[in-house]
């Protein structure tokens, strides 16, 4: 691990020293306020990381932002809204952005791109359409939500619930669906029409056979019976 002089003589090679007088100042304010945060440790003058240190450098995220991620998501909180306001509060999202007008019920934030985001992960999370204005802000951050997920978990938070948080981020339904959505065979879409349905549990859907294979085709309706048989422990056969 890098310590204070390694960083120095690091920092020393880079443009920030030709720019900067007291670089040696600039780098001591950066090691202090990662102290404070305890993404870094000092053990009687040597540097260590700390989880949340170790989880950045593993994972290629930067340590603030999976310092603000981490203290958000403290309570395990489940609801859209809560979960959304958690990712887009990170401080590399605090970014100056157009916020259209025509943006349907937006979650005011302080910077028009963290607005963009949390409205936009609100809206997929609860299982809503998209709105044009957020998707290309969503899309890329919901295709490298695993790396997030991984960080948080290096860095102590619950793999129990980092588990449910990644499957209703990946595919976008709240806490309720999850249950269906670890059916193969079964996505958003789906998901969705058996909730509208009243099929919200696994056992809803052979409870319901006629309903469910109305929805979901009869090939995947018994790809998914298959799978919740070889969970009781019986075995389908399909001719």
């Amino acid at each position: 691990e890098m310590q204070r002089s390694d960083i120095l003589r690091f920092v020393a090679k880079t443009l920030a020293a030709v720019q900067k007088s007291s670089i040696s100042t600039t780098v001591d304010e950066a090691l202090d306020m990662l102290i404070q945060l305890n993404i870094i440790q000092n053990h009687r003058g040597h540097l260590l990381a700390s989880a949340t240190g170790r989880a950045a450098a593993l994972m290629y995220v930067d340590p603030i932002d999976l310092w603000y991620l981490r203290r958000a998501l403290k309570q395990k909180p489940m609801t859209p809204t809560i979960i959304a306001q958690a990712f887009a509060s990170m401080p590399s999202f605090a970014i100056p952005t157009y916020v259209p007008d025509d943006l349907i019920d937006p979650i005011e934030m302080d910077y028009g791109y963290q607005t963009l985001l949390a409205t936009g992960l609100r809206d997929w999370l609860a299982g809503k359409p998209q709105q044009p204005s957020t998707a290309f802000i969503v899309n890329p951050f919901i295709a490298d939500v695993a790396r997030w997920t991984s960080a948080l978990a290096i860095s102590g938070i619950p793999k129990s619930y980092l588990k449910s948080l990644e499957l209703m981020l990946i595919n976008g339904v709240p806490e309720t669906l999850t249950e269906l959505v670890t059916l193969s065979g079964i996505g958003r879409k789906r998901a969705l029409d058996l909730y509208n349905h009243g099929i919200t549990k696994r056992s809803d859907i052979t409870k319901n056979e006629r309903l469910s294979r109305n929805i979901l085709g009869a090939k995947t309706y018994e790809k998914v019976k298959m799978q919740l048989d070889a969970k009781k422990g019986k075995i389908t056969f399909v001719f």
